[in-house]
């Protein structure tokens, strides 16, 4: 909406709303990423999205690899209610068997790079277009 009341070319437009759509994806990935793997430090409890059962990268990853018998497990882990702390260990477990924490950082990474690819397509100035990056960059640097 900025760039459309600046009057910024419909590329300028297209490249800003493509932004804000990678950004936000690598955001949530590494929401998703400090949710599973994050320090204690974190905010919220660690494997929240675990116990709530939330269909995120790494659940429907595990659920495109894993053998059938780690699906089958997966699923009964996420339909039961029981020991939280088992519950987020075994899951864990699963998602570590298939390499699916390094998996989702180079899925962060991939749509942080199309973010700042993005900028530097931009019709600004390179100072402007630096507040975008660090801005990028501060919300990829996170660890809470």
């Amino acid at each position: 909406m900025g760039a459309i009341i600046c009057k910024a070319s419909l590329e300028d437009q297209k490249r800003i709303y493509d932004f804000g759509l990678n950004l936000g994806i690598a955001f949530q990935l590494q929401d998703d990423y400090l949710d599973t793997f994050g320090a204690q430090d974190f905010g919220k409890k660690i494997g929240g999205d675990i116990i709530e059962g939330k269909k995120t990268f790494l659940y429907i990853k595990a659920m495109e690899l894993a053998e059938p018998n780690d699906k089958e497990y997966l699923l009964k882990l996420y339909g039961n209610a029981g020991n939280e702390d088992k519950k987020i260990s075994e899951v864990k477990s699963i998602f570590a068997k298939y390499g699916l924490a390094d998996m989702l950082l180079l899925e962060i990474e991939k749509y942080t790079i199309k973010a700042l690819n993005d900028i530097d397509e931009l019709s600004l100035d390179g100072s402007k277009q630096q507040l975008l990056k660090d801005f990028a960059m501060s919300l990829m640097t996170r660890k809470t």
